[in-house]
């Protein structure tokens, strides 16, 4: 999503007025399009203006590298839950011996 003038658009209103409580005159928002939208990395500037190929960029390798590291942590926590029953069932086995 991209707000060039938060004072102006209408389709945002609650993240607008953050924003503009925030001194922010503008946003670019960029989920990733066909995925579980993780969060949002936005990048702000204090005036109106439509963001530059260089901010696009920016978002987007910024987004790409959060994404790799929530799901790093989603695959280790899987994987931790899942290996949580086998030593629970491990100690069991040790305290009959």
């Amino acid at each position: 999503m991209i707000v060039p003038d938060v004072a102006t658009e209408q389709n945002c209103r609650a993240i607008c007025d953050l924003a503009i409580a925030w001194d922010t005159s503008a946003v670019r928002t960029d989920p990733d399009e066909g995925h579980e939208v993780l969060g949002t990395f936005a990048l702000y500037s204090h005036e109106a203006r439509v963001p530059a190929e260089e901010d696009l960029a920016l978002i987007k390798g910024a987004g790409h590298i959060a994404r790799i590291a929530i799901e790093r942590q989603r695959s280790r926590n899987t994987l931790r839950n899942a290996l949580e029953p086998s030593q629970r069932s491990e100690a069991r086995l040790r305290q009959v011996d």
